[in-house]
């Protein structure tokens, strides 16, 4: 349990480190982005004033509203992508008139609007696609940092698992230890018990060895002796002998039940 603690300690601080170098990633990528965005949008306005409005303001069937309309939008455009001056105040005039009425002043300028804003869309192009390119680096990065944040994310929810079926077998495990802790209590009196029948016992066989036995050893070794002193003593008298008669020895029917008896 404690190695899955230190583990998922490691891994937490990897996931900290990987979020870190993600948000990194993806701020740099963001930043990067933005103006590639913009200049989308850029691209984007210039293409459908050349595409829709132009081509619109070119019909016969125009209507004076929607020449209008077509018209401050074109104004605007003209003062935000800094198209002369001159030539944006032209504007209303001449997408004001039908086709049919516009004189060749009129017509020089919306070709000449159109011209300025085809430029525009084409240095917007130029810069959109090399600010593109920079970003190629910054999406890898970006990639890489996601996958590193996901497989740290996961080894660590993995180990979390881990640990939580370790501090389940500890639970488990102290649980067990509780019963046999419990369990040993209650044969300690019994053990006491055991121990102190096993000491007398001991002291009994030792007094046995130290006394009994002994005794039998001793009188194991008076009963040997008398066989060999036996031979050395002269021959008893004559059993034939008067009995009781004066100077006559006993009647002895075993050598060695005399030996021991003296």
């Amino acid at each position: 349990m404690e190695e899955q603690k230190a583990k998922l300690a490691e891994l937490f601080r990897s996931v900290l480190e990987s979020r870190l170098a993600l948000s990194v990633a993806q701020q740099a990528f963001d930043t990067a982005a933005a103006p590639v965005a913009e200049l989308k949008k850029e691209v984007e306005a210039c293409q459908q004033v050349v595409s829709e409005d132009l081509p619109t303001l070119h019909g016969e069937a125009v209507e004076i509203s929607a020449a209008e309309t077509i018209s401050s939008k074109l104004v605007a455009l003209a003062t935000h992508l800094g198209i002369e001056e001159t030539l944006a105040q032209s504007l209303p005039a001449a997408c004001a008139k039908k086709p049919s009425d516009r004189k060749a002043f009129d017509v020089m300028v919306l070709e000449q609007f159109e011209k300025e804003v085809i430029s525009k869309a084409a240095e917007f192009q130029a810069q959109m696609q090399s600010q593109t390119a920079n970003m190629g680096e910054l999406e890898i990065s970006l990639e890489t940092a996601k996958k590193k944040l996901s497989e740290t994310t996961s080894a660590h929810h993995s180990t979390a698992n881990l640990l939580t079926q370790a501090m389940d077998e500890e639970k488990t495990t102290c649980a067990a230890l509780s019963e046999c802790q419990l369990e040993l209590a209650s044969f300690e009196p019994l053990f006491k018990q055991a121990t102190e029948a096993v000491e007398e016992k001991q002291s009994t066989l030792e007094n046995f060895q130290t006394w009994n036995v002994a005794s039998f050893d001793v009188l194991k070794a008076k009963v040997s002796k008398p066989a060999a002193v036996t031979e050395s003593k002269p021959a008893l008298p004559d059993v034939d002998a008067a009995p009781g008669g004066e100077g006559a020895a006993p009647p002895v029917e075993d050598a060695a039940l005399q030996q021991v008896l003296v």
